[in-house]
């Protein structure tokens, strides 16, 4: 059971006198916008039948096309396209991931690079290049590796994530001799929480 304080109880009161002007405009407005929107309704209806018998009185001037049909056909069109191209980019990818656990370097390559071909540009799609970055390390091609650790960075959406690329990345520049750049990223990288570049950071670049 509820007890209310003689303070509460005016409080409440007060708020009920307040409110009541209120709600009944409320209600108005409600019962005005209701009248409104039968009218609409009305309006729709009469034109809707009006161009069906406008369709069949005078099919030369608008011609008989069943839109919500075409529509769906159009729809089905497009997603059966986009799931073919979904099904085709991750079988790539799975592709990739085996053979680079494979060791098998240059294959991965192809198949991470289809990925990248089939999504664009535009894509926030990080993974193909991180691993074709990893990929591009372990090739001893430490340019590329930088340049796809860049692009992976770009599309990092979590801090773990950035942190990983960044570490790859150092570790590219400083087997291209760049140590101020390597501590840079390891800097970055270890202020995103990444133990083993905060390491490297103690012990080469202080």
């Amino acid at each position: 059971m509820l007890y209310l304080t003689k303070p509460r109880a005016t409080i409440i009161f007060t708020l009920i006198a307040l409110t009541t002007p209120i709600m009944s405009g409320c209600s108005q407005s409600v019962s005005n916008f209701q009248k409104g929107i039968s009218n609409q309704y009305k309006i729709f209806n009469f034109k809707e039948v009006t161009v069906n018998q406008k369709r069949i009185t005078d099919s030369s001037s608008i011609p008989s096309i069943n839109i919500e049909q075409e529509s769906r056909e159009e729809y089905l069109k497009e997603r059966e396209i986009y799931l073919a191209k979904e099904k085709e980019r991750y079988s790539y990818y799975d592709r990739g991931i085996e053979k680079f656990e494979l060791e098998d370097y240059q294959n991965a390559i192809i198949n991470f690079t289809k990925v990248i071909e089939i999504d664009g540009p535009q894509t926030q799609a990080r993974e193909p290049y991180y691993y074709r970055a990893a990929v591009k390390y372990q090739l001893e091609d430490y340019q590329g590796a930088i340049s796809d650790y860049t692009e992976a960075i770009n599309r990092s959406q979590y801090k773990y994530e950035s942190a990983i690329d960044f570490k790859g990345r150092g570790l590219a520049k400083k087997a291209l001799y760049d140590l101020v750049g390597a501590c840079g990223d390891w800097r970055e990288a270890s202020f995103l929480g990444h133990q083993g570049s905060k390491q490297g950071v103690e012990n080469k670049c202080n």
